[in-house]
């Protein structure tokens, strides 16, 4: 209520006032007001004092409520008490469930006491507060809040066998708890059976009582201490493979109930479903995983919370973590107009126990939807934030419904999901609006514009950026560090490395600078605001963290695909194809200026897509291809032996005898032509085995037949020596999708097999993966010669093409490859034979030095 002397005699009495951002009542300037003597004061409704509460006790017979109220002298007020689930963050209370009023009239020096009982035994809410109103009608603020005790003993119901009913039987204790209505009933576990997994052979029933059940009751079972991960011994399970269509572990519907320590895994619903009354907590559960963290995800969701207020999933101590992973709907899935003020804290989703293997939710890791509202998951405090990783589907999504919003999602680590890590409203990212106007869920908040990250010492980085919103608002923007791309360039947000609050000006523009410290645990940083509701926006675009502007990447980069058109790869050629999309626009939004071309070998090579930046006429050239040979255009059959992938290198890098390359897309004939400052990247993609070069200048002397021994006598091993010359003289990339099945190809090309990098491509390490080229003996492969110079060559296993995930991986390594490479190195001395020089012939020495006297190639 505005602060006017004029705001009075406003009657507030009875109403259901929760999870508000600031006080449920407010009388004249934000924030508390404090009661003075006498109450004296004036102002919105007089400035009437609220009572102060003593004590507050839930007895077997009702709630006692005692405490005074100071005010006016000899003036008769109305008492209203209220109980919340969850307290006012500001300290004062609120009122979720009206209890009762009682009247009491002040002495004459202003004082009142009162001593009341509700016949309550189970509140909605042990969070106890109150309002006072006087003869006028002024009702006061919240009184601050009072918990109140528990002075009833429940009773305690304890599990010993895992038979399916009967005394003794989690069914029966779950019987027993709703059978009476007490608080402080407790299931507790001492199961003497060797094993301690429970089969239901139906549902079990809804548990419509407050109760505590405690897996942890059980012998030998621990909770968790690892502040990374979940090294809890959970020994009681609930296995539903039996319990039939629909049913779910558990389902609390009574309110204020508490699960922990139990694994609940194979239920054709949910692992647990919470409905009706909230107030209950889940911690110390495993749901979807068995002990040894493999998938046994239940069908439907890991946790399903419909229209129930004020849950707490997880925690803020490392006990009450949990681990919510391999289900087949989603994580969490919070809906309803009532799924209000549920926290979702401290919890691995979509990890396993040691939190290093994926272990995905088939939906989203989290999902709000039909006006889930005033939800908090994460925070940026201890132990708050969730692990939230490898769902099929998005991270977090909020869904397309008006009433979808302030939803908080801050602190977590959010990461290798399958579409978006925050997705607001419809599938994909929502581009921001000026001015913030749009509405919608979390009223599509607008995200940060990351502008530069640079690493311009050993202990700093630096990130400006702005942010465009609601005019004069003040936003937290949270920062976040990625170790690998998103290839929706947004986010994720894998480490959280801390926040600003950031206040627009009168256009709705607040520019940023902040700072580091390096090194960072990922090159790739991203941002989130959320505004002063509680609404998180989606995850903005990822900057990379460069040694200095990206002015290093002005002279672009040209890519040639260097494709084998032969029978054998029809399914190989549609991959690739399918692949490009993500790939130009992670380039776009790494602002690589980047061209495409594409080359046909198997017979004589051919252009059928001289350099274009556009993404489409590169799509329909890869629609062009024909493993039958009907290209159309000047030399229309690829399909013929020799296909000869190192001699098209050289074409194309326009280092062979005979360089004649037909031009299918424009006709006639000539080299491809780079721009001069370009970074060359070359895309081999081949299975082939067989690799005589199609025009006899090209041939090394002693080539003869189609395929190359085993192990490469010199004029195959001639041919490796002049393409890798050729790819270090022109500075090139070079990636070959290859067949390693025989090991002439190996030998040629390199080994995937001897790649160090992350499973998904990146993070390559060029040291170690020579290292490992030579000692598995392929140390004079055209791979092995590019990285010995410096230079950038990678194999990869053409067979895994059509695996999931395998392309995307492939290409955001390339990206990865052009921003952090995107220098060409100085002009290096290389060998030409026969007198040997320079890195490229190191791995050729190291292989013939004997064993123990390597060092000596250090000084070579």
């Amino acid at each position: 209520m505005a602060a006017a002397a004029a705001n009075t005699n406003n009657n507030f009495r009875g109403n259901a006032l929760f999870s508000n951002g600031n006080l449920g009542i407010d009388l004249g300037a934000a924030g508390i007001t404090a009661n003075d003597a006498g109450d004296a004061d004036t102002g919105a409704n007089q400035s009437q004092n609220f009572p102060v509460l003593s004590a507050a006790t839930n007895t077997i017979s009702g709630t006692v409520i005692v405490g005074m109220l100071h005010s006016r002298p000899s003036t008769t007020y109305l008492i209203d008490f209220y109980s919340s689930i969850l307290p006012n963050p500001l300290g004062s209370g609120e009122g979720q469930t009206y209890l009762g009023a009682t009247t009491i009239n002040t002495d004459g020096t202003g004082n009142g006491s009162f001593a009341v009982t509700f016949p309550v035994t189970a509140l909605a809410g042990r969070h106890i507060s109150a309002t006072a109103t006087d003869n006028f009608g002024n009702t006061s603020e919240f009184s601050t809040n009072t918990l109140a005790v528990l002075t009833q003993t429940g009773n305690t119901f304890t599990v010993v066998n895992t038979n399916d009913s009967g005394p003794g039987s989690l069914r029966q204790a779950i019987l027993n708890v709703n059978a009476v209505s007490t608080l402080g009933d407790q299931i507790q576990f001492a199961i003497t059976n060797l094993s301690t997994t429970i089969s239901p052979a139906s549902a079990l029933p809804a548990i419509a009582d407050p109760v505590t059940i405690d897996g942890y009751t059980q012998s030998g079972a621990l909770p968790n201490t690892s502040p990374q991960a979940f090294n809890g011994i959970v020994r009681v399970r609930l296995a539903g493979a039996s319990a039939g269509t629909g049913a779910n572990g558990l389902t609390l519907s009574g309110g204020n109930s508490t699960v922990r320590g139990l694994m609940i895994t194979g239920f054709n619903g949910d692992g647990i479903e919470i409905s009706g009354l909230g107030g209950n907590t889940v911690e110390g559960c495993v749901i979807g995983l068995d002990a040894a963290g493999t998938d046994q995800g239940n069908a439907a969701n890991g946790i399903y919370i419909t229209g129930s207020s004020s849950n707490i999933i997880g925690g803020t101590t490392l006990a009450a973590r949990n681990v919510i992973s391999g289900n087949n709907g989603g994580g969490l899935d919070i809906t309803g107009v009532l799924a209000s003020n549920n926290q979702i804290l401290n919890n691995l989703i979509g990890v396993d126990q040691t939190a290093t293997l994926a272990r995905g939710n088939t939906g989203d890791g989290v999902m709000l939807t039909s006006g889930a509202r005033h939800n908090r998951v994460g925070g940026v405090l201890l132990n708050e934030a969730n692990v939230i990783a490898n769902s099929s589907a998005s991270g977090i999504s909020v869904a397309a419904a008006l009433l979808n919003t302030n939803n908080t999602i801050r602190g977590n680590a959010i990461f290798a999901n399958g579409t978006l890590g925050i997705d607001l409203g419809a599938t994909g990212v929502t581009v921001n609006d000026a001015n913030d106007t749009d509405t919608g869920a979390n009223g599509l908040q607008n995200f940060p514009t990351l502008s530069l990250a640079t690493s311009n010492s050993p202990t700093e980085v630096k990130l400006t950026g702005s942010l465009a919103s609601a005019a004069n608002t003040t936003y937290a923007v949270d920062f976040y560090a990625n170790a690998n791309l998103d290839l929706s360039g947004h986010g994720e947000g894998e480490f959280y490395l801390g926040s600003i609050n950031l206040t627009t000006d009168g256009s709705g523009l607040a520019q940023f600078t902040t700072t580091f410290t390096a090194p960072l645990p990922g090159r790739y940083l991203s941002a989130t605001a959320t505004d002063p509701f509680g609404n998180t926006g989606e995850f903005s675009r990822w900057v990379v963290i460069s040694a200095s502007p990206l002015t290093n990447l002005s002279g672009g980069a040209d890519f040639v695909f260097i494709i084998d058109a032969s029978s054998s790869m029809g399914g190989e050629i549609a991959a690739v194809k399918n692949g490009l999309g993500n790939f130009v626009s992670s380039l776009d939004t790494s602002e690589v200026d980047a061209r495409f071309a594409v080359v046909l070998f198997g017979g004589a090579p051919e252009i059928i897509q001289d350099f274009t930046t556009d993404q489409a006429i590169t799509e329909a050239a890869f629609d062009l291809i024909s493993v039958s040979g009907a290209v159309l255009g000047v030399h229309n059959d690829h399909n013929a032996n020799p296909e000869a992938g190192l001699e098209a290198i050289r074409i194309v890098l326009n280092s062979a005898g005979t360089n004649f390359i037909f031009r299918n897309n424009v006709g006639g004939a000539g080299p491809l032509v780079f721009r001069p400052d370009a970074r060359k990247n070359l895309i081999l993609v081949t299975d082939e085995n067989s690799d005589l070069p199609f025009y006899v200048t090209n041939r090394m002397a002693g080539q003869t037949g189609t395929e190359p021994p085993s192990v490469l006598t010199a004029p195959w091993q001639a041919e490796v020596d002049a393409t890798a010359q050729a790819v270090i003289a022109n500075n090139a990339f070079v990636n070959l999708l290859i067949n390693p099945a025989a090991t002439p190809s190996r030998n040629q090309y390199g080994d995937p097999t001897s790649s160090v990098s992350n499973t998904n491509f990146l993070n390559f390490n060029p040291a170690a993966t020579l290292t490992n080229l030579i000692n598995a003996g392929y140390g004079s492969s055209l791979e092995a010669q590019v990285l010995a110079a410096g230079l950038v060559g990678r194999s990869f296993n053409i067979t895994s093409v059509n695996t999931t995930n395998f392309i995307a991986n492939f290409f955001a390594a390339k990206v990865e490859e052009i921003v952090f490479n995107p220098i060409p190195p100085a002009a290096t001395e290389h060998c030409v034979p026969p007198t040997g020089c320079g890195p490229i012939d190191l791995a050729h020495e190291l292989l013939q030095l004997p064993a123990g006297n390597q060092s000596r190639a250090d000084t070579h």
